[in-house]
């Protein structure tokens, strides 16, 4: 076999090793998508993630097959020219995804940030205008191919990658900067950086490779090369190994009710030998079919009802980019308390707790919130019925105290599926309960 032979034989391998690759990344974006509404896979802003993914991959794949087949020399396409302007807009979208990905952390991670900028950083809004901005760049450069031909075209496309790249650079030094300061239990912060430092790296050697000198055939492993080391860890940082997470941390909630031992109930005035979190409620001694349901909630209200253990699940709530809802459990327990207080006053916006019933409805349930937790559709409106005041004031004392009941159980059950066992094996809760005495 001579050497074009080899060639050949490399080239067959690169293109199926390559194809099956996309195939397998593609499934795990599309996994990701499936799981866009999952505990671990919402807070890494899953639609923004498969956006990313999907570009890198279909930029990898094309790339790979244009510069094995040596498209643009040999005639499949007219030039090398035309290849850039289909890959630097799909270029251009992935860090752009990349750079929304960590504003949305950003914003989700501090408190004042999102008070001011949640409503502005929605997933589905920002997709829409990345769709859009795609669109319009491959418009706009097929327009100038039609209008003044492809070398004018490549070389104003050379001049936006030259502004691509710089462009990114203070991006980077901009949002990198504030992302040292997210310490956030998942290392979403790290990711980002690191993908962030990727694609520059990646934009940068493949841009320099075409200044160097060398044959058509080194110019076309080299570029392989480059590509078959950076694109796979994008990828994987972005959309694989948060799918594996998920497979990892799925609640052990599926054993049988016959497994389940519910254990002695929890006593008010003895603390010696009793771990604060698991003890269960003596006022109610009626098991529930989901036992563990039972068990983890009365953990949670454990903690919740002992300040130094609540102020340090709050905090562990807030680096996990959980702090609304943690904060609504709180926001809804004060709420029950103004009802319990308040007077029938008759003033429209103080009469039995309408107005802090419309400040938690304002800022954890409606639409757009910068505060909104995530609950069923059917619970929002089930809550947001009563925002007249007619129908507010037609409600018993009872049913305006539990209004928020349905939410609050929601997110308790999120909150005890995904953050309760790994906050009851956390060092902060260890040094609360060691320094209270409570073990």
């Amino acid at each position: 076999m001579g050497s074009d032979g080899y060639v050949l034989a490399i080239d067959i391998f690169i293109l199926a090793a390559a194809t099956v690759y996309s195939f397998v990344c593609l499934g795990f974006i599309a996994a990701m998508w499936s799981l866009r509404r999952n505990f671990f896979i919402v807070l890494r802003s899953p639609l923004l993630a498969c956006t990313l993914g999907l570009c890198i991959t279909l930029r990898f794949e094309f790339l790979l097959f244009a510069h094995t087949l040596h498209w643009g020399h040999s005639g499949l396409v007219a030039s090398h020219g035309v290849t850039n302007m289909i890959e630097f807009p799909v270029l251009l979208i992935s860090e752009f995804a990349l750079v929304m990905s960590a504003v949305r952390l950003l914003v989700m991670f501090f408190p004042k940030l999102r008070a001011k900028w949640g409503r502005f950083t929605r997933e589905k809004d920002l997709v829409y205008g990345l769709v859009c901005a795609y669109i319009l760049m491959e418009g706009a450069l097929w327009s100038g191919v039609a209008a003044v031909g492809v070398s004018r075209t490549g070389g104003v496309l050379a001049t936006l990658e030259l502004f691509s790249g710089s462009t990114t650079v203070v991006a980077g030094v901009l949002v990198g900067g504030r992302l040292n300061k997210v310490d956030d239990l998942l290392h979403m912060s790290t990711d980002i950086r690191v993908v962030g430092m990727l694609l520059l790296l990646m934009s940068c050697v493949h841009a320099g490779l075409h200044y160097v000198s060398m044959s058509p055939m080194e110019y076309k492993y080299y570029t392989i090369v480059l590509m078959a080391l950076s694109h796979p860890p994008i990828v994987w940082l972005t959309n694989i190994r948060p799918v594996r997470e998920v497979e990892r941390n799925i609640p052990a909630r599926r054993r049988s009710r016959k497994d389940f031992q519910l254990p002695s109930p929890y006593r008010r005035w003895s603390t010696k030998n009793i771990r604060v979190g698991v003890a269960a409620d003596e006022n109610n001694n009626s098991l529930p079919w989901n036992g563990e349901v039972y068990l983890d909630d009365n953990r949670l209200t454990s903690i919740m009802n002992f300040q130094p253990l609540r102020e340090a699940f709050g905090e562990f709530c807030r680096r996990s980019l959980c702090g609304e809802s943690f904060q609504f459990l709180v926001d809804v327990e004060e709420f029950k308390d103004l009802i319990a207080d308040s007077a029938a006053e008759e003033t429209e916006k103080s009469f039995g707790g309408f107005g802090g019933y419309l400040a938690v409805v304002n800022d954890y349930i409606k639409d757009g919130s910068h505060s909104e937790v995530n609950i069923a559709s059917t619970t929002k409106r089930s809550i947001m019925q009563h925002m007249k005041f007619t129908a507010y004031a037609a409600l018993k004392l009872e049913d305006r105290k539990d209004i928020f009941g349905p939410a609050e159980r929601e997110i308790k059950i999120v909150l005890a599926d995904n953050l309760l066992n790994k906050f009851l094996v956390s060092d902060p809760y260890t040094k609360v309960v060691d320094f209270e005495g409570l073990t």
